[in-house]
C-alpha cells in the first residue's frame, strides 16, 4: 500500500493519484490529505472535499482528519468529528461512482 497526498488542491489529485499508482504497479493507494491550509480548525472539512475528490479518481482508501489536525492533539470529539466527515466524503464519492442513491432516497423520505 502507498500512502500519498498530504496537501495537494482537487485538481491536482486525480493527476497524482493516477501518476503513482501507474509508477507503483496499481498497489492499493491511501490518502490523508487536506485540500486547503487556510481553514485552521477545520480540517476535517476540508479533507473530506479533497477525499471525495481522491476516491472519485482512483484513491482506494481514506484516513481520518480531525479539525485539530494542525492545531494540536485531537480529542475524542475531534475525532467523532473527522470519522464522520471521512464517512461522508467516502459515501459521497460512492454515490459519484455508483449512482446508487437508495440510502438517501430513503433518508429524504424519513
Amino acid at each position: 500500500m502507498v500512502e500519498g497526498l498530504g496537501h495537494a488542491t482537487i485538481d491536482q489529485i486525480p493527476k497524482i493519484i493516477k501518476y503513482t499508482k501507474e509508477k507503483c504497479y496499481n498497489v492499493p493507494y491511501r490518502c490523508m490529505m487536506v485540500s486547503t491550509d487556510v481553514a485552521l480548525g477545520y480540517d476535517h472539512i476540508s479533507s473530506s472535499i479533497a477525499h471525495s475528490v481522491a476516491l472519485l479518481n482512483g484513491a482506494d482508501s481514506i484516513t481520518c482528519v480531525t479539525r485539530s489536525e494542525h492545531l494540536g492533539i485531537p480529542t475524542l470529539e475531534d475525532t467523532i468529528e473527522g470519522v464522520i466527515a471521512a464517512n461522508i466524503a467516502r459515501h459521497s464519492a460512492y454515490i459519484a461512482k455508483t449512482h446508487d442513491t437508495k440510502l438517501d432516497r430513503k433518508m429524504s423520505e424519513s
